[in-house]
C-alpha cells in the first residue's frame, strides 16, 4: 500500500509540476518577458531532465515483456481453440481473469520502483486493460447486445481503466490505453444508428483528439511524447474517416480544417510532430477526394501533379517575397 501510495504521489506530483510550469510560462508570455519559441525551449528542457529512477532497459524487462507477449499468445490460442466449446460464463473468464491478474501482476511489478519492472508493469497494465475490455464486450454479447453496444462497453471499460492507471503513474501505455478505449467507444457510438454513421464516429475521435491537444499543450496530458501523437492523429484520421467513409458532402473538407490546425499549431508551438501529422492528413485528404471524384486514373493522377506542384512554387514564391518580414517591418 505505501509503494501504492508513492506511485500515486509521484504520479500525480509529475502532472502539478508540469501544470505549474505552465502557469510560469504564460505569466511570463503575458509580461512580454519571453516568447512563444522561447517558452517551447523551456518545456523541452524540463521534459529531456532525467527523472529520478530513469535507466535505461535491462534483461528482467526483457523477460517481463517476453513473458507478456508469450501469455497473450496462449490466451488467444485459447480462446481459439476452445471458444465454442465454452459455457457463457466460461467465455467471459477466459478473457476476464487473465485481464485481471495482468492488472494485479502489473501493479506488483511497479512496486519494485525499479525502472525497468514499473515500466513493464506499465505495459502488463495495457494487455491487462485491453482483456478487462475484451471481456465486457463478451458479456454483452452473452446478452445478445447489439455489436455496437459490445463495442461502446468494451470502449467505455477500457477508457476507464487506462485512465484510472494513468492517474496512478502516466506512461506511453497508459496513454495508448486510453486513445484505443475512445476510438473503441467512438465505433459504438457510430454503430448506434440504423446504418453506420461514419461522421459521428470520425468526428468523436476528432473531438477527443483536439481535447488531447489541448490537453497535452497546458502540460496536462504527460507524457507529451505520446500524448501529442494520439491527440494529433486522432485530430487527423478522425476528421479523414468522417469524411472519406461517409462518401463525400461538407464532412470531406474536416481533413483539411484538422491539416491546416495542426500546422499552425506547429509553427505556434515549434513541435515538428504536428507538422508531420498536418501535411499527412491534408496529403491522405487530397487523394482520397480526388480518388472519390474524378473517375479516370489518367485524370486523378494529372490533378495530383497539377496541386503537387502549385504547392512547391506557392513555397517558392513566398520564399522569394517573404511578406511576413514586410508586415514586421510595417
Amino acid at each position: 500500500m505505501a509503494a501504492w501510495h508513492c506511485a500515486c504521489v509521484s504520479g500525480r506530483g509529475s502532472i502539478e509540476l508540469m501544470a505549474s510550469l505552465e502557469e510560469q510560462l504564460d505569466n511570463w508570455l503575458a509580461a512580454g518577458l519571453i516568447d512563444a519559441r522561447v517558452a517551447e525551449g523551456i518545456r523541452a528542457f524540463e521534459r529531456r531532465k532525467p527523472q529520478r529512477g530513469q535507466a535505461g532497459p535491462g534483461f528482467l524487462e526483457a523477460i517481463v515483456y517476453l513473458g507478456a507477449a508469450v501469455a497473450a499468445v496462449g490466451v488467444v490460442i485459447l480462446v481459439s481453440a476452445s471458444w465454442e466449446d465454452l459455457r457463457e460464463w466460461a467465455r467471459v473468464a477466459v478473457v476476464g481473469v487473465p485481464g485481471l491478474l495482468a492488472l494485479v501482476a502489473g501493479t506488483a511489478l511497479r512496486r519494485y520502483e525499479q525502472p525497468g519492472l514499473v515500466r513493464g508493469g506499465q505495459l502488463v497494465w495495457l494487455a491487462g486493460t485491453a482483456l478487462c475490455a475484451g471481456s465486457a464486450a463478451v458479456i454483452g454479447a452473452n446478452a445478445d447486445w447489439k455489436p455496437e453496444d459490445c463495442a461502446l462497453a468494451a470502449g467505455i471499460v477500457g477508457s476507464t481503466i487506462a485512465l484510472a492507471l494513468w492517474a496512478i503513474g502516466p506512461s506511453h501505455p497508459q496513454v495508448v490505453g486510453m486513445a484505443a478505449g475512445l476510438a473503441v467507444l467512438s465505433i459504438g457510438l457510430g454503430g448506434r444508428t440504423d446504418e453506420f454513421d461514419a461522421r459521428i464516429t470520425g468526428g468523436t475521435i476528432a473531438a477527443f483528439g483536439v481535447l488531447g491537444l489541448a490537453m497535452s499543450e497546458r502540460g496536462l496530458l504527460v507524457p507529451a511524447i505520446s500524448g501529442r501523437t494520439v491527440s494529433a492523429l486522432g485530430a487527423a484520421l478522425g476528421a479523414w474517416f468522417a469524411g472519406a467513409a461517409s462518401g463525400g458532402g461538407w464532412t470531406e473538407s474536416l481533413i483539411f480544417i484538422a491539416g491546416a490546425g495542426l500546422i499552425a499549431l506547429s509553427v505556434w508551438r515549434a513541435v515538428f510532430l504536428y507538422m508531420i501529422v498536418g501535411v499527412a492528413g491534408i496529403f491522405l485528404g487530397l487523394v482520397s477526394t480526388i480518388s472519390l471524384h474524378v473517375r479516370e486514373p489518367s485524370a486523378a493522377a494529372a490533378a495530383l501533379i497539377a496541386i503537387g506542384a502549385v504547392l512547391i512554387a506557392s513555397v517558392l514564391l513566398l520564399a522569394r517575397l517573404r511578406p511576413w518580414q514586410r508586415t514586421s517591418t510595417a
